[in-house]
């Protein structure tokens, strides 16, 4: 059976979705591009799944808080 990606969400009340892409880099992360407005107008941004053991990791800002 195939290997697949595995999704996961992380939202929590932060200094903005850009810092956490800045400090997921900062740890050795690579984020998958820059910000951008998702499902619901909140704003996302993924790490790379090379780096998170095939698990597709998206941060999300929750909405009102950009």
């Amino acid at each position: 059976m195939p290997e697949r990606f595995r999704p996961v969400a992380f939202a929590r009340a932060t200094d903005g979705i850009e810092a956490e892409a800045k400090r997921a880099a900062d740890e050795g992360l690579t984020p998958l591009g820059e910000p951008l407005v998702g499902a619901g107008g909140k704003k996302i941004v993924f790490l790379h799944p090379r780096q998170t053991n095939r698990a597709l990791v998206e941060f999300v800002e929750p909405k009102g808080t950009h």
